[in-house]
């Protein structure tokens, strides 16, 4: 009876020694994937910053375009800048400079532009 118990014995213990070594084996396979999504998270965010970065500094490089040319449009009609007040009907009538709107100019209206008499557009930003 001694050697049932013993094939018993020894086929358990052996079972447990090759459950614990599976058990290692995903263990080590979990922290190598922990390991390669940290790596793989760190970076998409290196990535991520990047592309902000980049889309910052093209979003400054337009602004500073756009008032640019808003600038030498305005320039073109020969209108001052801090001088355009609008009338009471939205249009750009008689300005301080003494400069009055004709018919083939427009102003700009609740941040809209139209045509202006130079053939250019004006865009508010």
């Amino acid at each position: 009876m001694s050697l049932p118990m013993t094939q018993l014995r020894h086929s358990t213990h052996f079972s447990i020694g090759e459950i614990e070594r599976n058990k290692d084996l995903l263990g080590a396979k979990i922290a190598a994937t922990r390991k390669n999504f940290a790596l793989q998270k760190a970076e998409l965010d290196r990535l991520e910053s990047a592309a902000i970065a980049d889309m910052l500094l093209e979003d400054n490089e337009c602004q500073k375009l756009i008032g640019e040319r808003l600038g030498h449009d305005i320039d073109m009609v020969g209108v001052d800048r801090c001088t355009v007040p609008l009338g009471e009907d939205g249009t750009d009538g008689e300005t301080e400079s003494g400069i009055s709107g004709r018919e083939d100019e427009s102003a700009e209206v609740d941040g809209q532009s139209d045509e202006v008499g130079s053939g250019s557009i004006i865009h508010s930003p």
